[in-house]
């Protein structure tokens, strides 16, 4: 059920990004917004849980290729989000 409403939230515009190019300052600031709230949907929101893959400099970034996801659960591991997600979807946090 939560992976459902999380998939509606990036289908529907819920989830914006924070942005491709974040300085170290910027994400930190993400992060604490983040820790801050227990309300999922504004975590998501804040972090910019996007239904698609971006691309930037020829590197597709998604979930699916990101230090915090754990395949076999289909979850991120981000301390500050540590939901389910989608292989295909991306957040402002990704990581390689």
């Amino acid at each position: 059920m939560v992976l459902q409403t999380l998939a509606h939230l990036t289908q529907t515009g819920g989830c914006k990004s924070g942005g491709l190019f974040m300085s170290n300052d910027a994400t930190q600031a993400m992060v604490d917004r983040i820790r801050a709230t227990a309300d999922m949907k504004e975590k998501t929101t804040i972090a910019g849980l996007a239904h698609a893959p971006v691309t930037e400099d020829d590197i597709e970034k998604s979930c699916e290729n990101c230090i915090y996801f754990l395949a076999r659960r289909s979850w991120c591991d981000l301390p500050e989000l540590n939901i389910p997600v989608d292989p295909e979807w991306y957040c402002a946090l990704w990581r390689v």
